[in-house]
């Protein structure tokens, strides 16, 4: 069986232009902001009990906002990007892994307990001013899952010194981890109709299920895996979050909607090992998994 990567290359390259990624960030570093992105205070309130920062409550190497509010009784805080240069593209989109607690206190919700908003948000001046491209629109079952979300920025596509930022309003409120941001031409790989891969819990000796939804009706979609590690490896076609060897798990075709589902047993032996997987679709690589058999 051909491992993943020799199949990244057979499926895309000819079929498919190559992926331009100008920007990838994993926060793998433990510092937020990393290096060239910067912090706003964007209503100049005092005391954040919460602003943006590394994961302080659970020690994940991602970004993390807080529910805390400030002395001025809101917080407005954006983590923005460097200066990014998107001429010779016509397309550009943000994608991010997002995680959210609290979600009866975002303001979108019906009954709200609170104010919380999170949008993905672009500047074309430094920072002085910003466009909201996205807002997150998180349904109560989606509360603490790992979600895909995507961003369009095409409007900006062809310009230079583009910012995007990711922007938390509320007053104690919501709290939200971000990870894997990536910038490129690819619309794939995020929610709101999205690329998203996903998997139920794995128990050693029982069925588990490997899901992608958002593929292309009537598709050929990739599951890879590695017992290794979660990379990254730099591809044409963005980050692989698997580490050498990596296997193909099976090619999947999607259905007329989009959709694509494989169930396998897990060996019986398989207890305490963890599966970093990743798929593809089209040349469009889905967000990455990292699970542990119990």
């Amino acid at each position: 069986m051909k491992n993943f990567l020799s199949l990244l290359a057979l499926c895309c390259f000819g079929t498919l232009n190559a992926q331009t990624t100008v920007l990838t960030e994993d926060f793998d570093l433990g510092i937020v902001p990393p290096a060239g992105w910067i912090t706003q205070n964007l209503n100049n309130s005092t005391t954040f009990s919460e602003p943006w920062n590394t994961d302080v409550p659970y020690g994940t190497l991602r970004a993390w906002h807080g529910d805390g509010g400030s002395a001025d009784g809101q917080a407005e805080n954006m983590l923005a990007t460097p200066a990014m240069d998107l001429t010779g593209m016509t397309e550009a989109y943000f994608h991010m892994d997002i995680e959210t607690n609290y979600v009866a206190y975002m303001a979108h919700v019906p009954g709200s307990f609170g104010n919380g908003v999170t949008t993905v948000e672009v500047s074309t001046d430094g920072g002085a001013t910003w466009t909201v491209v996205w807002t997150d629109s998180i349904d109560a079952s989606e509360e603490d899952l790992v979600m895909a979300r995507t961003a369009d920025m095409s409007a900006y596509a062809g310009q230079a010194n583009v910012m995007a930022g990711i922007h938390f309003s509320g007053d104690w409120a919501h709290e939200i981890w971000v990870d894997n941001v990536v910038v490129d031409d690819q619309s794939g790989g995020g929610g709101g109709g999205g690329l998203t891969y996903a998997i139920t819990p794995m128990t050693a000796g029982s069925p588990v299920t490997f899901s992608i939804t958002g593929a292309a009706p009537n598709s050929n979609c990739i599951i890879g895996y590695s017992l290794t590690g979660a990379g990254p490896i730099n591809t044409a076609y963005g980050i692989v979050d698997m580490s050498p060897p990596i296997s193909t798990l099976a090619n999947i075709p999607s259905n007329a909607s989009g959709a694509a589902s494989l169930t396998v047993n897990v060996p019986a032996n398989a207890s305490g090992v963890t599966l970093y997987t990743q798929a593809l679709n089209n040349g469009v690589l889905t967000n990455s998994l990292a699970e542990t058999v119990q």
